[in-house]
């Protein structure tokens, strides 16, 4: 599994710190230290040669940095591709400020819009069956992800 993104962790102080990584699954995250702020336009891409060469993009033109990282790994099985707002840590609900919404938009896979690449599936955050997150329609290239949680 490929991924590259960031992680919005909350701090002891409610504060929250954006870590950008990579993670080339079952190999460990891999953090950059470059800086994040709230409110920052990011790219990001993952791009394969379909040999097992895998080369993944993460960008704050905001901040002014790219960070480039290319692995092989040939037990890869191409058959999905995602993009997502993601829990992590514990399942209990974090004392966080909500991060309003997050709009993703030219979403592309295989060269098409990413409403055309096949099926479609939408998965909402949810923690102890409180529902965290919205996601919005996809159309062509983009939709929005919303917090709920007040």
């Amino acid at each position: 599994m490929e991924q590259i993104g960031l992680d919005a962790v909350c701090t002891k102080s409610g504060q929250i710190e954006y870590n950008p990584w990579v993670e080339m699954y079952p190999a460990n995250s891999i953090y950059f230290t470059d800086p994040v702020k709230a409110g920052d336009t990011m790219t990001s891409s993952v791009t394969t040669n379909g040999s097992g060469s895998f080369t993944l993009v993460l960008a704050d033109p905001t901040q002014g940095w790219t960070k480039t990282y290319t692995k092989t790994l040939k037990s890869a099985v191409l058959s999905s591709a995602e993009v997502i707002v993601e829990a992590i840590g514990s399942q209990t609900i974090p004392p966080c400020p909500d991060f309003h919404s997050i709009q993703f938009s030219d979403v592309t896979a295989n060269g098409g819009t990413f409403a055309a690449a096949g099926t479609v599936n939408s998965t909402n955050l949810e923690r102890n069956g409180v529902l965290m997150t919205q996601d919005g329609t996809l159309s062509g290239t983009s939709f929005p992800v919303s917090w709920l949680h007040a």
